[in-house]
């Protein structure tokens, strides 16, 4: 279990690290928009399809070594998180592997999914204090608040906001708080004696 501790650290870490590099693009250029077309695209899409891979054999780690102590609303919410992130790292993967969007694909599905599997989860262990409080509050608040900002940006006009570049910039710096929430709960995992 301790090795599912150490890859959400990675998927932590990677998923804060492609958001830090896009509040560094946003910086350098302010009015940036999406990725697509761009050289940074296609590594960006491969680090977070890696990141949700890891963030998944995490989770399950997470949820399955601290069951007992847990309850059921975290254990749902991981549940709905896991779905979260596989259909993520599924559409993340279709900018570099030869597969297709399935016929029932809603492009707010796997944003639904991960903000509300996050909110519920990371309460639940908020509640429960099985795992790191700060940690889970980082995830419940910061997935929800990333998530719905960015799903929120890339359905509508860029170029009909004109505080675009601020809104996208504070999903960038939510979401790579909330990959650091990860890491810290995989910590926890990877040395149980630190829960706090």
């Amino acid at each position: 279990m301790r090795w599912c501790g150490l890859a959400a650290m990675a998927g932590g870490a990677l998923l804060s690290l492609s958001y830090a590099v896009l509040i560094v693009r946003q910086a350098i250029d302010w009015q940036a928009g999406p990725t697509l077309g761009t050289p940074i695209h296609l590594p960006l899409m491969r680090t977070i399809s890696a990141a949700l891979v890891l963030l998944i054999v995490g989770l399950v780690g997470l949820v399955t070594a601290r069951i007992g102590g847990l309850g059921w609303m975290p254990v749902a919410g991981g549940l709905v998180t896991m779905a979260g992130f596989g259909l993520w790292a599924y559409a993340a993967a279709e900018n570099f592997l030869p597969i297709t969007e399935p016929w029932w694909w809603n492009p707010l599905l796997f944003p639904a999914l991960v903000a509300v599997g996050s909110l519920v989860f990371g309460l639940g262990v908020f509640r429960s204090r099985a795992l790191a409080r700060g940690a889970a509050a980082l995830v419940a608040l910061f997935g929800v608040l990333g998530i719905t900002l960015l799903a929120n940006l890339e359905l509508s006009n860029p170029s009909s906001s004109p505080d675009y570049a601020v809104i996208r910039v504070a999903g960038f710096i939510a979401m790579l708080l909330y990959g650091g929430g990860w890491v810290w709960l995989g910590y926890g995992l990877w040395r149980p004696n630190t829960v706090g």
